[in-house]
């Protein structure tokens, strides 16, 4: 299975709770993280993982495949919408939107790019929406990434 590394967009609690789970995976690598609050980003460089500059950087970096968005739910839809216009998969918290409206231009961006989207969460298992992969009944992120190496 190819290597796929993944950025995560908060690391709030949520946000660490899945670098957590990631790094016990042998896939994705960890490519690093944003977080807006300085208070958390030195929490992440005290534990060894990179921290991007800015949004922009971890968004421009072209090793990254797919961004895992663990924010206050009104950021969700502005991210994965950036994130995606970016080139990256994106899985994201629950709720994935705060709107249908937004879900659905955010399923319709990824849909025209061919990338995955998976919102959602339910007892540590994505299961609202996985689009553009033919196995639509994968669980945890981790899943999510062995179906980008199919």
């Amino acid at each position: 299975m190819a290597k796929k590394n993944g950025a995560i967009i908060g690391y709030g609690g949520m946000g660490g709770w899945h670098v957590n789970k990631l790094q016990t995976m042998e896939n994705p690598e960890i490519a690093g993280l944003w977080d807006i609050r300085e208070c958390q980003r030195a929490k992440a460089l005290s534990k060894g993982l990179h921290v991007y500059e800015s949004l922009e950087a971890l968004l421009a970096d072209e090793t990254v495949d797919l961004v895992l968005i663990a924010t206050p739910n009104h950021l969700h839809f502005p991210l994965a919408m950036a994130a995606l216009e970016h080139g990256k998969h994106v899985i994201c918290e629950k709720p994935a939107t705060l709107t249908a409206g937004e879900f659905q231009q955010l399923m319709d961006a990824a849909r025209e790019r061919k990338l995955l989207l998976k919102g959602g969460m339910q007892g540590g298992k994505f299961n609202i929406a996985t689009i553009n992969h033919p196995n639509q009944g994968s669980t945890y992120p981790g899943r999510c990434i062995q179906l980008l190496s199919e």
